[in-house]
């Protein structure tokens, strides 16, 4: 209604309309349901918000997980979480800003100044991250996609940047091949540089500060910075292959934690490639760098009767279990089969009963039917970690 009266009355006044297009966002509600009202003593005082947590964080909050025209819980914990994430924001900063060298500070990367560098596969995939991530920003801007666009730039910086790509580049960046560290400084600024300019619509107090810092105060204010326009790195299939890689680590990651071994020192990880065309030593480099307590991977023909093991598309890797974790291991996962068949039973013995499934509405019917089959997954991997710890 206020929207038609504007309309009306402008035109009236004046002859012309206040406006073409508007942006409609949904009720902002308690944590409860019920709208915010301050005369009700539901709402929350932005002024002390703003005090406890940050400008940005309230404003990141009000977006994330909030497609237009949707009503939206607003609790106090989304704030914090917001909040960490410009956190994590400053900590990235700081981490690049103090592994720049003195010829690299101050000095603005244009995707020219990229081109001529020899890169690794890491480099050229965080490169080809952000060029899509540029790409589907502005799309969803210019669509007032406003949700979607915060979310995938909050993805790219808090995993893409900060698990990824960072982790690997470290050794670099403390490392005494002076090449590679440029490389990595370089990428770096570039990438942070384009980060803040992504995010500062939606967060201008912080992306501003930091702008200033990373540049010296060279490139003049980020609100009046040209947009990310991406630099023609997007490359699908370098994507998939090193994707392929993060699954393996993963994968590794996953096989020490389920048998114990992430806090036994010296770890020791066996590979047997299924595929020809996977860069044994850059997969056993990228294995060491991001996984604690590992640091020799062997490559290997076949994986020997006393390893535990695990599979991926290009690699199957497996690890030595000694005789006391082996049985230490096996008493725990007895207990989680013992504990978990209580419910794995109940759901199989309620999908058995006819009465039950034909009385039953269908809806809830299909859930009990969803939770058994993520319930047998999970039973069906307990008994083959068993299995494995058995040596049957």
């Amino acid at each position: 209604f206020w929207v038609a009266r504007m309309i009306l009355m402008t035109t009236y006044i004046i002859g012309e309309i206040p406006f073409e297009k508007v942006y409609f966002h949904g009720m902002i509600t308690d944590e409860k349901g019920k709208k915010m009202s301050k005369s009700s003593g539901t709402g929350i005082d932005p002024v002390e918000v703003i005090d406890k947590y940050g400008a940005d964080a309230l404003r990141l909050s009000l977006l994330v997980g909030n497609p237009a025209g949707n009503d939206m819980c607003l609790r106090e914990e989304k704030i914090v979480g917001q909040r960490n994430f410009v956190n994590k924001l400053w900590n990235i900063f700081r981490f690049v800003v103090g592994n720049i060298n003195d010829g690299n500070y101050g000095n603005k990367v244009d995707p020219k100044d990229l081109s001529g560098l020899q890169m690794n596969l890491e480099d050229k995939w965080i490169l080809s991250r952000l060029d899509r991530v540029i790409q589907r920003n502005s799309v969803s801007l210019d669509k007032y996609k406003l949700s979607l666009a915060i979310e995938e730039l909050e993805n790219f910086v808090w995993h893409d940047l900060a698990d990824w790509y960072i982790e690997i580049v470290k050794s670099d960046l403390y490392g005494d091949d002076e090449n590679r560290k440029m490389v990595a400084q370089k990428i770096l600024i570039y990438i942070l540089a384009n980060v803040l300019i992504l995010l500062h619509p939606f967060a201008p107090h912080v992306t501003e500060v930091l702008w200033e810092n990373l540049s010296g105060g060279n490139w003049g204010k980020l609100i009046e910075a040209n947009w990310a326009i991406g630099s023609g790195f997007a490359n699908e299939k370098l994507d998939n292959k090193f994707e392929e890689i993060k699954s393996v680590v993963v994968a590794n990651r996953v096989l020490l934690h389920d048998y114990g071994l992430e806090n036994e020192k010296d770890n020791k990880l066996f590979m047997k490639l299924n595929r020809d065309d996977v860069d044994a030593e850059y997969l056993s480099e990228i294995n060491k760098r991001l996984i604690k307590n590992v640091d020799i991977v062997e490559i290997v023909e076949t994986l020997t009767s006393d390893m535990v093991s695990y599979s991926t598309p290009i690699a199957d890797t497996g690890v030595i279990v000694t005789g006391d974790v082996r049985k230490r291991e096996e008493q725990k996962v007895l207990e989680e089969i013992k504990k978990f068949s209580k419910y794995f039973i109940g759901l199989e013995k309620k999908l058995a009963n006819k009465e039950y499934v034909a009385n039953a509405p269908k809806e809830v019917i299909e859930k009990d039917k969803n939770k058994y089959i993520e319930a047998k997954a999970t039973m069906d991997s307990l008994l083959e970690r068993k299995e494995k710890l058995s040596g049957k």
